[in-house]
């Protein structure tokens, strides 16, 4: 699963995070932030000549997530989701969305 969801553009210093449309034009210093496994990464890195840059800290991630409109959201005890994998309850089929991931405690 290779996903380009966000990247960064510094027109006039200050960064700005834009969602990856079809349209998007990169340019030189554009920051892009992929969801894939490390030997996707690795290689979308060799085969176009990219930097691979050090990880976001906490505050910048979340910036940029909630600028394209990432949600975290938890499931309650009453959820209709619990015990049921994303493909199973059809899931990103009910809105237009991509679930990305997810943390289990315990």
């Amino acid at each position: 699963m290779l996903s380009s969801s966000v990247f960064e553009k510094h027109q006039r210093g200050k960064p700005q995070f834009l969602a990856a449309l079809p349209e998007s034009v990169f340019e030189t210093d554009d920051a892009i932030f992929i969801i894939a496994e490390t030997d996707q990464a690795r290689q979308l890195i060799e085969t176009q000549q990219l930097v691979e840059l050090p990880p976001l800290g906490a505050r910048t991630r979340a910036e940029a997530l909630q600028e394209v409109g990432a949600a975290e959201i938890m499931l309650a005890p009453e959820s209709k989701l619990i015990g049921k994998s994303p493909g199973r309850s059809r899931f990103p089929l009910a809105l237009p969305s991509v679930c990305a991931g997810h943390s289990a405690s315990g």
